[in-house]
């Protein structure tokens, strides 16, 4: 899929979780079958699982190829957990392959605490320029921000 469509994707999927976190609520279940579309417009759906984020959750739910660590460590379930779904689709989306692979639950575990992450075998001029711009801008906030804090704190 070209880098263009992947980002517009990406970018109303991500409209559709931050309207999810402003009402304190988590999705659990975001996964490419759960991302509807309507003339070129993207949409969240299938709720099924979805909880306001003040609520204690008893059980693990969800698609285990895109749920986050956080499911597997019993750590508290917060809106992070739909962003890394949203970050293994558009991985997905860009490169043609999952993120982290495994037949179970065990094993995708394993591969998250392992760092055991996929890479794509070749890479598509546009993703690598796409990657070194918006690493670039990173680098670039992240040192200004710093010599900002070095000079305001000096």
């Amino acid at each position: 899929m070209p880098v263009e469509n992947a980002l517009r994707i990406l970018y109303q999927i991500i409209l559709g979780l931050s309207a999810l976190s402003e009402n304190q609520i988590v999705h659990r279940d975001m996964k490419p079958e759960n991302i509807f579309i309507n003339k070129n417009v993207y949409k969240i759906g299938d709720f099924g699982f979805a909880r306001e984020v003040t609520e204690k959750f008893a059980t693990q739910l969800g698609t285990p190829l895109y749920m986050g660590p956080e499911f597997y460590n019993d750590d508290a379930l917060t809106p992070k957990v739909d962003i890394w779904a949203a970050g293994c689709m558009f991985h997905q989306m860009l490169f043609r392959i999952l993120s982290f692979d495994g037949d179970y639950q065990i094993q995708l575990h394993n591969a998250f605490n392992n760092a055991n992450y996929r890479t794509p075998k070749k890479l598509d001029l546009s993703v690598v320029v796409l990657l070194i711009y918006y690493w670039a801008n990173y680098l670039s906030t992240t040192l200004r921000h710093g010599l900002v804090r070095s000079l305001t704190t000096s």
